[in-house]
Protein backbone atom coordinates (compact mmCIF):
# COMPACT_ATOMS: atom_id res chain seq x y z
CA UNK A 1 0.00 0.00 0.00
CA UNK A 2 1.07 3.51 -0.70
CA UNK A 3 1.83 6.04 2.02
CA UNK A 4 -1.46 7.81 1.38
CA UNK A 5 -3.39 4.51 1.60
CA UNK A 6 -1.72 3.69 4.91
CA UNK A 7 -2.51 7.17 6.20
CA UNK A 8 -6.19 6.64 5.37
CA UNK A 9 -6.31 3.21 7.04
CA UNK A 10 -4.76 4.11 10.39
CA UNK A 11 -5.96 6.46 13.07
CA UNK A 12 -4.21 9.77 13.44
CA UNK A 13 -2.70 10.95 16.71
CA UNK A 14 -5.68 13.31 17.06
CA UNK A 15 -8.09 10.39 16.55
CA UNK A 16 -6.32 8.39 19.27
CA UNK A 17 -6.37 11.36 21.64
CA UNK A 18 -10.09 11.82 21.00
CA UNK A 19 -10.74 8.10 21.63
CA UNK A 20 -8.86 8.26 24.95
CA UNK A 21 -10.80 11.35 26.06
CA UNK A 22 -14.10 9.73 25.12
CA UNK A 23 -13.19 6.56 27.00
CA UNK A 24 -12.15 8.53 30.09
CA UNK A 25 -15.39 10.54 29.98
CA UNK A 26 -17.50 7.39 29.57
CA UNK A 27 -15.70 5.64 32.42
CA UNK A 28 -16.15 8.61 34.77
CA UNK A 29 -19.84 8.80 33.87
CA UNK A 30 -20.38 5.06 34.42
CA UNK A 31 -18.48 5.06 37.73
CA UNK A 32 -20.71 7.87 38.93
CA UNK A 33 -23.89 6.06 37.88
CA UNK A 34 -22.88 2.59 39.09
CA UNK A 35 -21.54 3.81 42.44
CA UNK A 36 -24.69 5.80 43.21
CA UNK A 37 -27.28 3.24 42.07
CA UNK A 38 -28.21 0.02 43.87
CA UNK A 39 -27.37 -3.00 41.69
CA UNK A 40 -30.98 -4.12 41.36
CA UNK A 41 -31.91 -0.67 40.05
CA UNK A 42 -29.36 -0.55 37.23
CA UNK A 43 -31.09 -0.40 33.88
CA UNK A 44 -30.30 -2.52 30.85
CA UNK A 45 -28.96 0.60 29.14
CA UNK A 46 -26.50 1.26 31.98
CA UNK A 47 -25.30 -2.34 31.97
CA UNK A 48 -24.91 -2.28 28.19
CA UNK A 49 -22.88 0.92 28.48
CA UNK A 50 -20.49 -0.89 30.83
CA UNK A 51 -19.72 -3.66 28.34
CA UNK A 52 -16.09 -3.34 27.30
CA UNK A 53 -15.11 -0.87 30.00
CA UNK A 54 -15.61 -3.11 33.04
CA UNK A 55 -11.94 -3.18 33.97
CA UNK A 56 -11.82 0.61 34.17
CA UNK A 57 -14.63 0.78 36.72
CA UNK A 58 -12.29 -0.46 39.48
CA UNK A 59 -8.72 0.76 39.97
CA UNK A 60 -7.74 -2.55 41.57
CA UNK A 61 -9.14 -4.56 38.67
CA UNK A 62 -7.51 -2.23 36.14
CA UNK A 63 -4.14 -2.64 37.87
CA UNK A 64 -4.42 -6.44 38.03
CA UNK A 65 -5.42 -6.53 34.36
CA UNK A 66 -2.41 -4.38 33.37
CA UNK A 67 -0.12 -6.73 35.30
CA UNK A 68 -1.60 -9.84 33.69
CA UNK A 69 -1.36 -8.31 30.22
CA UNK A 70 2.27 -7.40 30.87
CA UNK A 71 3.08 -10.95 32.03
CA UNK A 72 1.41 -12.33 28.89
CA UNK A 73 3.35 -10.00 26.63
CA UNK A 74 6.64 -10.76 28.40
CA UNK A 75 6.03 -14.50 28.14
CA UNK A 76 5.32 -14.37 24.42
CA UNK A 77 8.20 -12.00 23.68
CA UNK A 78 10.64 -14.06 25.76
CA UNK A 79 9.72 -17.22 23.86
CA UNK A 80 9.90 -15.42 20.54
CA UNK A 81 13.35 -14.10 21.43
CA UNK A 82 14.50 -17.55 22.56
CA UNK A 83 13.39 -19.02 19.23
CA UNK A 84 15.08 -16.27 17.28
CA UNK A 85 18.36 -16.76 19.16
CA UNK A 86 18.26 -20.52 18.67
CA UNK A 87 17.30 -20.02 15.01
CA UNK A 88 14.54 -22.59 15.48
CA UNK A 89 11.00 -21.44 14.93
CA UNK A 90 8.28 -23.36 16.76
CA UNK A 91 4.90 -21.76 16.09
CA UNK A 92 3.08 -24.47 18.04
CA UNK A 93 5.14 -23.82 21.18
CA UNK A 94 4.66 -20.08 20.85
CA UNK A 95 0.93 -20.64 20.42
CA UNK A 96 0.78 -22.85 23.54
CA UNK A 97 2.63 -20.25 25.61
CA UNK A 98 0.37 -17.49 24.37
CA UNK A 99 -2.70 -19.60 25.09
CA UNK A 100 -1.48 -20.42 28.58
CA UNK A 101 -0.50 -16.87 29.52
CA UNK A 102 -3.76 -15.39 28.18
CA UNK A 103 -6.10 -18.01 29.66
CA UNK A 104 -7.21 -15.54 32.33
CA UNK A 105 -8.54 -13.19 29.63
CA UNK A 106 -10.62 -15.91 27.96
CA UNK A 107 -11.95 -17.06 31.34
CA UNK A 108 -12.82 -13.48 32.29
CA UNK A 109 -14.56 -12.85 28.96
CA UNK A 110 -16.60 -16.03 29.40
CA UNK A 111 -17.58 -15.11 32.97
CA UNK A 112 -18.58 -11.61 31.88
CA UNK A 113 -20.65 -12.95 29.00
CA UNK A 114 -22.46 -15.40 31.27
CA UNK A 115 -23.00 -12.70 33.89
CA UNK A 116 -24.41 -10.22 31.40
CA UNK A 117 -26.59 -12.88 29.81
CA UNK A 118 -28.05 -13.81 33.20
CA UNK A 119 -28.62 -10.18 34.15
CA UNK A 120 -30.32 -9.31 30.88
CA UNK A 121 -32.42 -12.47 31.02
CA UNK A 122 -33.58 -11.62 34.54
CA UNK A 123 -34.41 -8.06 33.49
CA UNK A 124 -36.56 -9.32 30.64
CA UNK A 125 -38.62 -11.61 32.90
Amino acid sequence: PSSSELHQRWYTADDKTRFKRTLARDVRRMISIVSSTPGECLSTEVLEACVGIEIFLSRDLAQRTREKRARHMIGVLNESGRQRRSERSDDERLSRISEKTSRWARDRAFELAVGYWELFREMEE
